[in-house]
């Protein structure tokens, strides 16, 4: 058996962490572990497991079962299981009870890290630099680290953080906690490098957080990528061993004659052989990353590098710095499927060459002896070339990566290597895979479909795995090659199985999932069965996706060759070519990337013409500017050309490529896209003149030739049955109604008429059958027929619930009211109010106009649970509203929870926020703001020395989830800090430090809200704010102890032993060891009432508190109450008002002057003991 095992517990009872020695003796049969240099024991109590326990455990000779930490898993009876080879989670005491914690790691194995490198580039540079671990050195039972100058130590404190402290440490015995820097956070057994939170620095006389200290292992290896320049940058860094620049790491490139470097400007740059006979002491380079580091690692910088091009620098947003080594994604969807997936950089050579290893199976990508690139089972025997690869470059690498080389692949069919133009290889960061997919499945296992979303930085057998949103099911690659929807069972496998309901009918071969093609499977019963309604394709464009396509498509209409747009372009007309439109039947599609943030690439597709021409579909493509040359426009492309063959389109049209548009016109050319003709001089470019345009045009019938082609009579059918066509509408809502009309009009001259009348609000074209208007009253299922049976409609007119009222508050408006609204500019000349039920719309746009005009007697504006329209669709109501804010002076209470309001809008009123100072109450909750417009809201107020707000709401903002990330709470931290206003604040805070922070203001202005509101004669000093830990009684109550003796005799045995008042489990073990029973229903309210007693007895006396660091203060009691949980107490210390704020209830302990009080009135004292049979853990 081990001599020694080591307790990890980072989330509570840190005390028992460190490390434990087998002692000689045993306790119930089993050893007893001592934990060094400290004060608790590991042992196996009279229950038969293993706990942790302190010095109590120990005086009772360990038979007994009290402790901190246990696990619930019962010792056998004949053999010993050690406390690190124990099965099962381990629990922690967490106040009065116990929870399992699986954090807690007991282990006979700790991991060391060494050397350690502590960076502080803010101060206390001297403490930076490399620390060796000292072999059998602990400090406080953990291990002590050096630096290589002997000047600094970095060791366990007695307070349980990880302190970096001088010689004057060690001459203690490191039995301290003195030091110039210290983390936060306390170890509990985790080493410095994992610790996680902010250190401090000592800054003059006081500790500062310093968020730019790091302490992490000797640097890793790093990977540099470079697709586009400066090739010889790419590939294997190693760190140095023994030097350094401008006292950072330094790496050296594998190939020699490139250096990775912190320069003396505080930035990371990769450069040659000048910058390192200087010894680094420069700037020189050909890459280098925009931001400072401070600190940060190569690889976890945030921000674009740079890169030498010609004599200018350029932003490069594909240069990538990692740890990881780069792969390679190769997809081949036309044979060889077992090919397609990730490869990962592989540690051997080939002929010279790296080599990539595919992920679960030997497949590898090598160089042969001919020096093309291939894919085969395995490396060449004896350096020669396999004789059959499976798939295989057609010319020669010449030292390019295979991501690199411009040539077709060949693939092995049969005997023989034919060429297959699809293979393509390439770097899995530039595939972009999309963010989020949507599965239809509406014959069967429905629960199976919704949005998917991608699992960032996880895999399921070299593919990309996604995970449902809201739901327990994965969208993953089997072991089969195929792409499958499974649930938990495949999760517990780790995705190395082929379990799932529904599942691609052929190998993906590398395709992601919505670009396979072929019916999916899905599980019926006990068989699978073909349903060709299953679909997964990239997210259809949503109401908050449209600001930023607007913001796209206008980057894009200001390039010189990408659509007609000239320099006087509208919104609106932007709106009418990217926006969907169901009448229009166009619909947009939104491609989003797992390497950029938002949107990447859309497309629009819809009918190229009505009538007879609506086979025939157009689309329309966009890429962002900074995402350009990744194959986006080819995934928008032929994502598209798979949209329109499923909704049954023939053919797909591009109107216009211009000629100069290279990028555009190569994408249409790969997806199989053919010029139908060239129009001379159809394009005004604003530089070049006049230029050419193309048509082009992609038969989608010849593409899916291999099916069955559906008969089609060579003359239109005259006779047919007639199909009934079910439709519902709601009173109010604009109608559209085209029917199914199944005889051919002619030149237009066919009258149509209808039968029965349509309801009242509707009427119906006589040219073209369509059936319009917007229903005033509700109408029965009816059925209406056109005249010679042209179509048969069946409409029902549904009344339109409550709830429902808001959901197009756009099309609600009337425009003669609204137009008249935005005429008024006196609030004397304001229309009367519309009907709130009635007019929606209408009503909004009259609220928002009253705001404008600063109406006095406009106090509370409240769209709570109101749709607001986005502001592409009615600027009349949100901007107007957004911008109204900035110059009204009357309104205090403004409510837009669950109101739609958008991000954009979001920004809007934090620009107007800088400058109101009449808005009270502000609640946002439950909208779609992100963390940047919650930032620039807290910031503005932060700003503004005038706001007034007392109620601030923002939180539970859609697709957010809980939290908004530290760069918003750092901002609604300093808001907090700044203003003195806010007493009730709506956010939820994950950082520990700005959730203080904002505690601590709230309490601060809280209480000057009460001094406020308190009659001048009753003013009160400032109190002092501190955390409530637990409180010592010391001065006994004027009333008789027989008071106590006899409404609380049973707490009096327990007062007399322990001087505290006791837990309701704690009084029901003392109760029963004394032979008597007392349920909880009695003890917890017994107990309940003696504390108020004691603490109502207790005002006027003198009390000593102490906070949650165990500061003790002492002083009179002036006051205490308790409420939910939430317990104030004040005392007084001289002339200093001091109050304690808690969410728990006290510790209350009793002086010996008080017991003695107790005692007075009765005999000698009985100890109690607890048997041991009782006892637990």
């Amino acid at each position: 058996m081990t001599k020694s095992i080591y307790v990890i517990s980072p989330n509570g009872q840190q005390q028992c962490a460190g490390e434990y020695m087998r002692m000689a003796v045993t306790a119930n049969g089993h050893s007893v572990w001592e934990q060094k240099e400290g004060s608790f024991w590991m042992y196996t109590g009279s229950n038969g497991m293993w706990i942790v326990g302190g010095r109590d455990a120990k005086e009772k000779d360990f038979k007994c079962s009290h402790g901190l930490i246990f696990c619930r898993t019962v010792q056998p009876d004949k053999a010993e299981v050690p406390p690190d080879k124990i099965t099962g989670v381990w629990e922690r005491l967490s106040g009065e009870h116990f929870i399992e914690d699986p954090s807690i790691v007991v282990t006979s194995v700790l991991h060391k890290p060494s050397p350690l490198r502590v960076v502080s580039p803010n101060g206390q540079q001297r403490c930076a630099g490399e620390y060796v671990l000292i072999p059998d050195c602990t400090a406080n039972g953990l291990p002590v680290w050096e630096q290589k100058a002997a000047r600094c130590y970095l060791y366990c404190g007695t307070n349980g953080s990880w302190i970096l402290g001088g010689s004057d440490a060690k001459e203690k015995g490191f039995k301290c906690a003195k030091g110039v820097m210290y983390s936060k956070r306390t170890s509990g057994g985790v080493m410095p490098d994992k610790v996680g939170g902010v250190w401090l620095r000592l800054h003059g006389d006081k500790f500062r957080e310093d968020s730019a200290i790091t302490v992490t292992m000797k640097p890793s290896r790093l990977y540099v990528q470079t697709p586009h320049g400066q090739h010889r940058c790419s590939g294997e860094f190693v760190p140095s061993v023994d030097r350094m620049a401008n006292g950072f790491p330094l790496w050296e490139h594998t190939g020699g004659k490139c250096w990775l470097y912190s320069g003396s400007n505080g930035m990371w740059i990769i450069g040659g052989t000048d910058a390192a006979a200087k010894d680094f002491k420069c700037t020189r380079g050909v890459i280098y990353c925009q931001a400072v580091h401070n600190g940060q690692m190569p690889d976890k910088m945030v921000g674009n590098w740079l890169r030498l091009d010609g004599d200018k620098f350029r932003e490069d947003a594909a240069i990538l710095v990692s740890t990881k080594p780069p792969s390679l994604y190769v997809l081949s969807p036309n044979g060889q499927p077992k090919c397609g997936g990730e490869y990962v950089l592989a540690g051997e050579r080939c002929h010279g060459q790296p080599t990539w290893k595919q992920r679960r199976t030997e497949l590898r990508i090598s160089s042969g002896a001919d020096g093309c690139w291939t894919v085969a089972a395995g490396l060449p025997k004896d350096g020669l070339g396999s004789d059959k690869p499976l798939l295989r470059c057609d010319q020669p690498h010449l030292g390019e990566t295979p991501d690199k080389v411009v040539a077709s692949w060949s693939r092995l069919d049969g005997e023989d290597l034919v060429k297959d133009d699809q293979i393509r290889v390439s770097s899995t960061s530039s595939l972009g895979k999309p963010v989020k997919l949507h599965v239809s499945t509406p014959n069967g296992q429905q629960n199976c479909g919704g949005a998917y979303l991608l699992v960032a930085g996880e895999s399921a057998n070299g593919s990309p795995l996604w995970k449902q949103m809201g739901g327990k099911y994965w969208l993953y690659s089997g072991t089969n090659g195929l792409w499958i929807i499974g649930g938990s069972g495949a999760k517990r496998k780790n995705f190395d199985c082929s379990r799932g309901v529904i599942y691609s009918q052929t190998p993906h071969g590398g395709q992601l999932p919505h670009q396979v093609t072929g019916a999916w499977l899905r599980l019926q019963g006990q068989e699978f069965v073909e349903d060709g309604k299953i679909s997964i394709v990239q997210c259809e464009a949503v109401e908050e996706d449209f600001p930023s396509i607007l913001e796209l498509a206008r980057q894009v209409a200001e390039e010189p060759d990408a659509f007609l747009f000239d320099e006087d372009y509208t919104i609106e007309e932007l709106e009418a070519l990217w926006l969907p439109e169901p009448t229009q039947k166009a619909e947009t599609f939104v491609l989003e990337a797992s390497d950029f943030e938002g949107i990447v690439g859309v497309y629009v597709l819809h009918p190229a013409a009505h009538g007879r021409g609506a086979h025939i579909a157009h689309g329309l493509y966009m890429v962002a500017k900074n995402a350009r040359g990744r194959g986006f426009g080819k995934s928008l492309c032929l994502h598209s050309l798979a949209r329109a063959q499923h909704r049954g389109y023939k053919g797909m049209r591009i109107n216009m490529v211009v000629a100069t548009n290279s990028s555009a016109r190569s994408v249409c050319d790969a997806c199989g896209f053919q010029v139908l003709c060239t129009l001379p001089r159809a394009f005004q470019h604003p530089q070049l003149g006049l230029v050419d345009a193309m048509l082009m045009f992609h038969d989608l019938e010849q593409t899916a030739s291999h099916k069955e082609a559906p008969a089609v009579d060579a003359a239109p059918r005259l006779q047919s049955r007639k199909s009934l066509q079910r439709e519902e509408v709601e009173v109010g809502s604009e109608v559209h109604i085209r029917p199914r009309l199944q005889l051919p009009l002619g030149s237009g001259s066919t009258k149509l008429e209808v039968q029965p009348a349509l309801p009242l609000g509707l009427t119906l074209d006589p040219a073209s059958g369509v059936i319009a208007g917007t229903p005033v009253s509700v109408a029965e299922d009816t059925r209406y027929f056109i005249k010679a049976t042209v179509a048969e409609v069946l409409l029902k007119v549904n009344d339109v619930p409550d709830d429902e009222q808001c959901e197009d508050v756009a099309m609600s408006i009337n425009e003669d009211f609204a137009t008249r609204v935005e005429s008024v500019r006196e609030i004397s000349d304001m229309l009367p109010e519309p009907c709130k039920t009635r007019a929606y719309g209408d009503w909004m746009v009259w609220m928002v106009h009253r705001a404008w005009l600063d109406d006095p007697s406009l106090t509370d504006l409240n769209f709570s649970n109101m749709h607001m329209p986005p502001p592409h669709v009615e600027r009349r109501i949100a901007p107007k509203l957004m911008e109204a804010m900035a110059r009204n002076t009357h309104l205090e209470k403004l409510a837009l929870s669950n109101s739609n309001l958008l991000k954009a809008s979001g920004v809007q009123l934090a620009s107007a926020l800088r400058s109101n100072s009449s808005l009270k109450t502000l609640n946002l909750e439950s909208n779609w703001l992100d963390s940047n417009a919650v930032r620039e809201l807290a910031l503005a107020i932060k700003d503004n020395y005038s706001s007034k707000i007392e109620c601030l709401r923002f939180s539970h903002q859609k697709q957010m989830g809980q939290f908004f990330g530290r760069p918003t709470e750092e901002a609604v931290g300093q808001m907090m800090q700044n203003n003195d206003n806010i007493v009730k604040l709506g956010f939820e805070c994950d950082d520990a430090h700005w959730r203080n922070e904002i505690d601590r203001a709230l309490l601060r202005n809280n209480d000057s809200w009460r001094r406020r509101q308190a009659p001048p004669d009753e003013a009160l000093p400032t109190a002092e704010e501190h955390s409530l830990g637990r409180l010592h009684i010391v001065d006994p109550p004027d009333a008789s102890a027989n008071e106590v003796l006899g409404r609380y005799g049973t707490l009096c045995d327990y007062l007399d032993h322990n001087k505290k008042i006791p837990t309701s489990s704690q009084l029901q073990n003392s109760t029963r060891s004394n032979g008597q029973q007392i349920s909880y229903a009695k003890a917890a309210p017994m107990i309940k009432e003696f504390r108020s007693w004691i603490l109502d007895h207790a005002v006027n006396k003198l009390v000593e508190i102490f906070d949650s660091f165990e500061t003790a203060t002492s002083g009179v009691l002036r006051r205490w109450s308790s409420s939910h949980d939430h317990w104030m107490v004040e005392i007084w210390v001289e002339d200093r008002r001091c109050t304690f704020r808690g969410s728990r209830e006290p510790a209350v302990s009793l002086s010996e002057h008080w017991v003695e009080w107790l005692g007075s009135s009765r005999g000698p004292s009985v100890r109690i003991g607890l048997p041991e049979s009782q006892a637990g853990a």
